[in-house]
């Protein structure tokens, strides 16, 4: 009896993992990550450049030093001009393994400024979107080092080629890793660091009936984030690389910040980022995966929703 009793103890002090993936996203981890993709060192991460190849090595670099799986095609997933990045992490439910949920960021911006502004003349893109491209990194980094037990799979996709027209995402859906049948949802971020007072907005919700459900949970498991559940797509949905899949018929949300002054400008720099907004977005992103992938309801698209 004595010993039945000590391992229900033990069982009982065993951290839980979610706790500790949260543990992994901090605004002081983040911020020296994204000051180094936001640096002049990128020279602007045009898609093509030497530039984003740096930040390319620099993203892989960091994924392997935290555990991040590749894909089986590897971490650097090539076709044609643009060169995206994948990583993965699978789900352990023998049968819903197979299906699929894209986390999704762009990490390329728009290179040097043809117009300088004073001594300035590299576009850093701290906001878009090394802020995204941050989130999508440590969510990747707090599911391989915690193991969160998923029931569905992770499919982590950083884009390039959205600021030439969302050519990333078209690549990738011409030659999907994952058949798209098999992706229930895309969670995509862009311009994450800096939002307003009101809070982020995460649009598309009503694109699946699953979806305001987990996305309501996550809220409460993260109190800290102030995100707003928008049933609509929002009138900035075209433009950025969920609106590539939701075209191809996957159910999608869209988290992003707000507009500012410093959009396509060399003035959107690192030092004006909200890193422990940034931080608690990222933990929100975090319990939306785990809900999505975790839920026993079968997720599919809303007919109904337009």
């Amino acid at each position: 009896m004595t010993s039945i009793w000590i391992l229900f103890l033990l069982a009982l002090q065993e951290p839980d993992p979610f706790e500790t993936g949260l543990k992994q996203i901090d605004s002081d981890s983040m911020k020296p990550v994204l000051e180094k993709l936001a640096s002049d060192d990128f020279e602007g991460r045009r898609t093509g450049s030497p530039g984003i190849r740096k930040a390319r090595e620099y993203i892989i670099s960091e994924m392997k030093g935290w555990g991040v799986q590749p894909t089986k095609q590897g971490y650097e997933l090539s076709w044609k001009t643009c060169s995206n990045i994948g990583a993965v992490y699978e789900g352990s439910d023998p049968q819903w393994k197979k299906e699929y949920l894209i986390l999704g960021s762009h990490y390329d911006h728009l290179g040097r400024a043809l117009k300088p502004e004073g001594d300035d003349f590299i576009n850093n893109g701290a906001d878009d979107n090394a802020s995204g491209t941050t989130l999508n990194l440590f969510v990747a980094k707090a599911l391989a080092t915690s193991k969160i037990p998923l029931k569905r799979s992770i499919l982590h996709l950083w884009f390039s080629g959205e600021e030439q027209g969302l050519n990333g995402a078209k690549s990738y859906c011409q030659e999907p890793l994952i058949p798209l049948s098999q992706i229930v949802a895309m969670v995509n971020c862009d311009m994450v660091g800096r939002p307003p007072e009101k809070g982020a907005s995460l649009f598309g919700v009503g694109s699946s009936l699953q979806f305001e459900p987990c996305g309501s949970r996550a809220k409460e498991r993260v109190p800290g984030a102030n995100v707003n559940l928008i049933e609509a797509k929002g009138s900035l949905f075209h433009r950025s690389d969920q609106n590539v899949f939701w075209s191809r018929g996957v159910s999608v949300m869209f988290l992003f910040g707000t507009m500012h002054a410093d959009y396509h400008r060399v003035t959107d720099h690192s030092d004006r980022i909200d890193y422990p907004q940034l931080a608690e977005l990222t933990k929100f992103v975090l319990a939306l995966i785990v809900e999505l992938a975790n839920s026993e309801d079968k997720i599919e698209r809303n007919p109904n929703y337009k």
